[in-house]
């Protein structure tokens, strides 16, 4: 402590100002943006998580689609169409429905001795609490 003589002579202690540590000001701030910061940061790893899993179900929408063109390869695509109800199939915690549908009917007579198949597997999943119902449809051309 330093003693200073003021204007009109007085003797009076000085004291030098120094800060230690942080304002409370300071600290919510800090806290502020660091709940930010990590609300962001959440949110962009949902984001990541999700479309990392919602890749892999593709892929097993798109295997699912595919086993069924091998199957109506070795049975024959008008018999597979014919006695193939849509089906429901479980793969990894995934309910797929698959559905089969002859776009033959559609296609111009240059056309004749082919068979059309389209093949379309959806599923539901969730993002952030909302169901969302997703899609595959893969096409294919068969003899007959």
């Amino acid at each position: 402590m330093q003693l200073k003589r003021d204007v009109c002579g007085r003797k009076t202690a000085s004291v030098p100002l120094r800060q230690d540590g942080l304002t409370l000001l300071e600290t919510l701030a800090s806290v502020v943006v660091l709940a930010i910061f990590s609300t962001v940061l959440l949110m962009v790893l949902s984001s990541f998580l999700f479309y990392e899993h919602l890749s892999v179900q593709e892929q097993q929408a798109s295997m699912l689609a595919n086993q069924q063109f091998t199957v109506m390869a070795q049975q024959g695509a008008l018999v597979t169409l014919n006695t193939t109800e849509p089906k429901t199939l479980m793969y990894d915690g995934t309910t797929y429905h698959l559905s089969l549908l002859n776009l033959t009917s559609t296609e111009p007579r240059y056309a004749n001795g082919l068979v059309d198949v389209e093949v379309t597997v959806s599923w539901v999943t969730t993002f952030r609490g909302t169901d969302v119902t997703e899609r595959v449809t893969l096409k294919q051309l068969f003899t007959r």
